[in-house]
């Protein structure tokens, strides 16, 4: 018996040491693996930022010497030949992503002529997902009205989110403001939410797209994410067409959410006369609706709802007394007079409310969006 035992212990111990060398044989190759994937992504990376280096005078020298009418097709192509196709779509990446006023008619003068643009649309065409979608964003670049149907197809057949939201994009930086209702309805995921997108679109757009924009916001059966985007762009943009519209909707409002862009909009490009409808928000069960209203009414009216605001720092949220006495301390000469005495209220919660305020301000501890509020759009 003793000797059976001794004998199976003596087999398993053999069978760990075999496992445990294979054990180690397995890591070792996985770690020369990777080892050798870092190897070939570095070495690449630094292939890329050498070629770059070499390439971007040349493409430097080929645009200027496009726009000043120097150059012939001959030599975009000798510039631009299908191999340096990659380096160009980095190139006119640096040059034309951003938004505003981008003048491209160069660079898709340059794409056209050399055959990197018919390049883009081929992929888009023949390819799917990540290969679709960067020659896409490569395409919306150069913010060719050739391309808005293109764009449109896309939007309308892709279900690979970042290939419709480069097609969003290229619509945006072409300016189709008639798209935008369906761009905006495609375009937005709940979950998760992909508000960043649509914000990056309503950029691509830009000012010249602010009365489709409103004109949507208006007509349109949009969800209420959406109309948060829209009110804080416009309300950035301090789009005053957009106000009745807004005004509308925050009166009718029952999305919380939303209710607060709308209050935030309307700081930014109302005026004391539409105050009215923020007062019924004074009273709202939630304390986030509550201290959007006062410092939206304070930054309108003044002084004008000094009473209103002493009340709410009697409210059962400190978030909502914080505030409170904050939006009094901005209230001129009148609010920090009745701060001071707010200091000395048999009220606790008011008493230390005012004093924590009086004393931010006069050691310069404001928070940063009231202390820079005139700077902010």
């Amino acid at each position: 018996m003793t000797d059976a035992l001794n004998s199976f212990v003596e087999s398993i111990g053999g069978y760990g040491v075999f496992a445990a060398a294979w054990v180690w044989a397995i890591l070792s190759i996985y770690l020369i693996v990777i080892v050798i994937h870092l190897f070939n992504r570095r070495h690449a990376n630094e292939s890329v930022r050498i070629h770059m280096k070499k390439k971007t005078p040349e493409f430097d020298e080929l645009i200027e010497k496009v726009a000043a009418n120097t150059s012939d097709d001959a030599e975009i192509r000798r510039v631009l030949p299908p191999a340096a196709f990659p380096y160009f779509a980095r190139y006119i990446e640096h040059r034309l992503a951003g938004t505003g006023n981008v003048d491209a008619s160069v660079e898709s003068t340059i794409a056209e002529k050399s055959g990197f643009a018919d390049h883009l649309r081929k992929r888009i065409q023949k390819h799917g997902g990540w290969k679709r979608a960067l020659a896409l964003r490569s395409l919306s670049y150069l913010r060719n009205s050739r391309d808005i149907e293109l764009f449109r197809s896309i939007l309308e057949t892709d279900r690979f989110k970042h290939a419709i939201f480069a097609a969003a994009l290229g619509l945006g930086l072409c300016g189709d403001t008639e798209s935008l209702e369906a761009v905006l309805r495609k375009l937005y995921v709940e979950t998760p939410s992909n508000r960043d997108m649509v914000l990056s679109t309503l950029l691509a757009y830009g000012n010249k797209g602010a009365d489709a924009m409103n004109k949507v916001l208006a007509s349109a059966e949009l969800v209420p994410a959406v109309q948060g985007v829209i009110v804080d762009f416009l309300g950035t943009l301090k789009h005053r067409p957009a106000l009745p519209t807004i005004l509308k909707l925050l009166k009718h409002a029952t999305d919380k959410e939303a209710a607060i862009h709308f209050m935030e909009a309307l700081e930014k490009i109302g005026s004391e006369k539409d105050c009215e409808v923020l007062l019924p928000y004074l009273k709202d069960s939630d304390f986030r609706m509550r201290l959007k209203a006062i410092n939206a009414l304070e930054r309108l009216a003044g002084s004008r709802y000094l009473d209103e605001a002493e009340q709410l720092m009697n409210d059962e949220s400190p978030w909502v007394t914080r505030n409170a006495a904050e939006a009094i301390s901005r209230m001129g000469p009148d609010g920090l007079a009745r701060l001071k005495a707010l200091a000395h209220d048999r009220n606790e919660r008011k008493r230390l409310a005012a004093k924590m305020v009086i004393a931010e301000r006069e050691f310069g501890r404001i928070r940063w969006r009231y202390r820079y509020a005139n700077s902010i759009p």
